[in-house]
């Protein structure tokens, strides 16, 4: 049974698709199309144990893709619960949080800090450091 909060999100992200289409037209990737393959690695981004990231490695099952602003981390905490309590299986689901270093005025040492500890918190979730804003970008 879907939650009231999975389906607020749920309706939420289609309402987000639906203002990026209509907002940015041709420009934006729309529903069916496969968007670029973008890599963080080296000076660009990685993952929290430095290893890189390609978003093609989230092909063949539903993934939540969070790209967080460090400063505003807690806004997206309701929709992360609400998904955890659904107990999907790696399986059949995935998340992946990547945090946008280039957005905040925190050190990059006090955030991986907390990153190293919520990727033991949440195995099953990839948390990516983006450190030029790559995703934002491309």
């Amino acid at each position: 049974m879907v939650s009231r909060e999975m389906k607020s999100a749920l309706f939420l992200a289609s309402l987000s698709a639906f203002f990026c289409d209509a907002t940015f037209g041709d420009s934006a990737t729309k529903v069916g199309d496969v968007p670029p393959v973008i890599t963080l690695q080296g000076d660009e981004g990685a993952r929290v144990d430095g290893k890189p990231w390609s978003s093609s490695e989230v092909a063949n099952k539903v993934t939540v893709l969070l790209y967080i602003d460090p400063d505003h981390r807690s806004d997206n905490e309701k929709l992360q619960d609400a998904l955890h309590d659904q107990n999907f299986g790696p399986e059949r689901f995935g998340s992946v949080a990547i945090i946008n270093m280039g957005a905040t005025w925190l050190p990059n040492s006090a955030i991986e800090m907390q990153l190293a500890s919520k990727q033991k918190e949440f195995p099953f979730t990839v948390y990516v450091k983006d450190f030029k804003k790559v995703l934002v970008k491309k």
